[in-house]
């Protein structure tokens, strides 16, 4: 398994324009990102900005989570009430 880099996702899905990704392909990719956020919520680390430049791929097509510049440290089971932050207004949940 390669862990050369190959840009981000936002950049995979630009190059791959019109041709669309198989279900397979987005199956792959969408447990690579739901493992790697699992990774960081084990570490009491919460993302606050995912979106598609912020997933870095490999050669091979693994996602890696990157853009944690805006995470932050969760204690215990505290509410994070704060006011959003970082989130990009196409990734905001509804």
């Amino acid at each position: 398994m390669s862990h050369e880099l190959d840009g981000t996702l936002a950049d995979t899905i630009s190059r791959r324009k019109p041709k669309l990704f198989d279900e397979e392909e987005i199956l792959e990719i969408f447990i690579g990102i739901c493992r790697g956020i699992e990774c960081l919520h084990e570490k009491n680390i919460l993302h606050r900005d995912p979106k598609t430049a912020n997933i870095f791929m490999t050669k091979d097509s693994q996602p890696k989570i990157g853009g944690l510049g805006l995470s932050k440290m969760i204690e215990g089971l505290k509410y994070m009430s704060e006011r959003m932050t970082g989130l990009s207004n196409y990734y905001m949940a509804p």
